[in-house]
């Protein structure tokens, strides 16, 4: 089926969600993908924030602040996250589904090691219970569709272009949204109200952007390779019949 939306439509509609946070602009350029391609199916996870968040307890595991911190990066930067983890899973699940050659390798593992069950459109072929002959097939494949299509260098390019446009000025604005702790520190009849925890420095904060740019990157690559076998599957289950 040919295209709803040329490629420049879908470029501005995916700009408009990811930095205009336009919900409705993502509404369409899925629904449109859903009418075009048999078997269409993305189910997002939206989990990379979650691990960003996990992993400040371990960056400021010296600060007795850091739930003040982890607070205001969530309070700041939570729906961003979400938005480009959301645009680069369907993003993976397109270009798994892209080629007919690694979806054809994929239906003929299939029906050569498992003859006996037959392929409908609502099965997930290879998905649970894997052997290591089939996770060693899925990796191989998976890395296939990123060599070809150089998804790990597009990805990074979308992700860097992201965090220094939109997230970096929020994370070095973070201390006039961090929450501070105070203290009472008595001498003799006066007493003194003091912050437990001095505010970010400027190095501190680049090292925060650095650090939550990093761990997106990591799970990224996890998270797009799940997506890329979604595309897969996808392409090959929807050749057949309920």
């Amino acid at each position: 089926m040919n295209a709803l939306l040329d490629k420049d439509t879908r470029i501005a509609l995916e700009y408009n969600f990811l930095y205009l946070k336009d919900s409705v602009a993502f509404d369409i350029f899925v629904s449109s993908l859903s009418i075009e391609q048999r078997g269409f199916n993305v189910r997002f996870r939206q989990a990379i924030f979650n691990k960003i968040s996990k992993s400040l307890d371990v960056f400021y595991k010296n600060r007795s602040d850091k739930e003040y911190i982890k607070n205001a990066v969530q309070k700041l930067v939570y729906d961003d996250i979400n938005r480009l983890e959301i645009v680069l899973a369907v993003d993976s699940y397109i270009y798994g589904k892209k080629s007919n050659v690694f979806a054809n390798e994929l239906e003929n593992y299939f029906l050569v090691n498992y003859p006996s069950l037959k392929i409908s459109r609502k099965q997930k072929l290879i998905v649970r219970k894997l052997s290591s002959k089939d996770y060693r097939f899925r990796n191989r494949l998976i890395n296939n569709v990123i060599d070809y299509y150089n998804l790990n260098k597009k990805f990074e390019e979308k992700t860097n272009d992201f965090f220094e446009n939109v997230i970096k000025d929020y994370i070095f604005n973070l201390n006039n949204y961090i929450v501070k702790q105070l203290k009472l520190e008595f001498k003799g009849n006066n007493y003194y109200v003091l912050q437990k925890e001095k505010f970010l420095t400027k190095k501190d904060l680049e090292e925060l952007y650095n650090h939550i740019n990093k761990v997106f990157m990591e799970h990224l690559h996890k998270t797009s390779r799940i997506f890329i076998w979604y595309g897969l599957n996808d392409k090959v289950t929807s050749r057949y019949k309920n």
